[in-house]
């Protein structure tokens, strides 16, 4: 039977300096290496894309069933945004170092109740060729 692994977060959306704290629990889970959560930010949208590993701990997982709980603090940013050309994700993973992760789950990064949506802002040219964002 493959393992079963489940993430578990109380909040999704999470303020930068805050505490984000993650429950990572398996069963059915007979792998030879140990389990590994990271924390990454990535970006997606037109053009090239960017990808940042901020946090990678391991976990002996010594039952065949079990549960660890993991924290981090959150950085000052990149805040999650969405717009047509670029969005900014976080994304918490468990795997292994041999594997592809075996689960990933979102969350975002901000001070409202969810991501910047960049399609509300424009960019302007101000004086001296400087480019400025304000609010549409």
């Amino acid at each position: 039977m493959s393992p079963i692994i489940n993430i578990e977060m109380r909040q999704r959306m999470v303020r930068p300096g805050e505490r984000l704290e993650v429950v990572v629990s398996w069963s059915h889970a007979s792998i030879s290496s140990p389990l590994e959560l990271s924390v990454h930010w990535f970006t997606t949208g037109k053009g090239s894309t960017s990808e940042c590993e901020l946090m990678r701990e391991s976990c002996e997982q010594q039952f065949e069933s079990g549960s660890k709980t993991f924290q981090f603090v959150v950085p000052r940013g990149p805040l999650s945004c969405e717009g047509r050309l670029i969005s900014i994700r976080w994304e918490v993973r468990v795997g292994t170092k041999r594997n592809a992760p075996l689960r990933a789950e979102l969350f975002d990064v901000g001070y409202g109740d969810r991501p910047i949506e960049l399609s509300r802002f424009s960019v302007a040219q101000a004086a001296g060729g400087v480019p400025w964002i304000r609010q549409v």
